[in-house]
């Protein structure tokens, strides 16, 4: 299977938060900024990090470093509990929007990965040329009461290099897949649980993917696959081979990064 040569440097940033969760009682580094950016450096990338941190988030005890980091201080927190392959959000602490006015030279893309409602598009979309991954999942998130539930969003319509999205938050907020389809990514990404995930060229179905193995705790397994998965894609694989190696990245990521109870 041929693909093109793979760069030597691969600068990606991350826009995104650090969170602290809550989980069995226990408190962990989280976030989509953790997890997209393990899965950019499992896949031989160099994320850096604009978006929110806090002190007592455990950044020494990371298994990657971010080359660099533009962050301020707000951490979310949220308690998250499981049942099955399924998971309710409480949200205990929110941060600030992430602003941005300027994104640094040089690099190769731009993965958007909000936790709630912390990114601006209209604002971002201007500001880069680069091929842009988007996770929706921040983007779909409300509050009742303290428990998050998802609802639908007023998403730009753009050429978005590759789109992530999980079928039960599709569902929850009331989104069939053809018109996440329709946002204009050249690439979809729908993710199901244990099932695995399949991925879409425009909007024709291109390949699907199982997992080798299965997960007590998932946590942060959609933002690994996008963040290696558009690391792989723009290193030169085909989307078939990226998947492959996303599915990898994955399950080795969960089982390093989810030990104990």
């Amino acid at each position: 299977m041929k693909r093109t040569k793979m760069k030597t440097i691969l600068d990606l940033v991350i826009i995104s938060n650090l969170t602290l969760d809550v989980i069995n009682n226990t408190i962990r580094p989280g976030g989509p900024a953790l997890y997209s950016g393990f899965g950019v450096a499992k896949a031989g990338g160099y994320p850096t990090l604009i978006g929110h941190g806090c002190h007592e988030y455990p950044l020494n005890s990371l298994p990657f470093k971010f080359t660099n980091m533009i962050v301020n201080q707000g951490c979310n927190i949220f308690q998250i509990t499981y049942y099955g392959s399924k998971r309710t959000l409480k949200l205990i602490k929110a941060s600030p929007p992430i602003r941005i006015s300027s994104l640094p030279k040089g690099i190769r893309g731009v993965i958007v990965n909000p936790v709630f409602h912390d990114v601006n598009l209209e604002e971002l979309l201007p500001l880069t040329e680069t091929p842009l991954a988007l996770d929706i999942q921040g983007f779909l998130r409300n509050i009742r009461g303290d428990i998050v539930i998802f609802e639908k969003a007023d998403l730009p319509k753009y050429e978005y290099f590759v789109t992530h999205a999980s079928i039960d938050e599709l569902q929850s907020a009331g989104y069939n897949i053809e018109e996440i389809l329709k946002l204009g990514s050249r690439e979809t990404i729908i993710s199901y649980g244990e099932d695995g995930f399949e991925v879409y060229l425009g909007t024709n179905l291109a390949t699907r993917t199982k997992p080798t193995e299965l997960f007590n705790n998932p946590t942060g397994a959609g933002d690994l696959l996008i963040g290696s998965y558009f690391t792989f894609r723009i290193s030169g694989y085909d989307v078939i081979r990226a998947s492959e190696l996303s599915r990898g990245v994955v399950e080795n990521s969960l089982k390093e990064l989810h030990t104990g109870p």
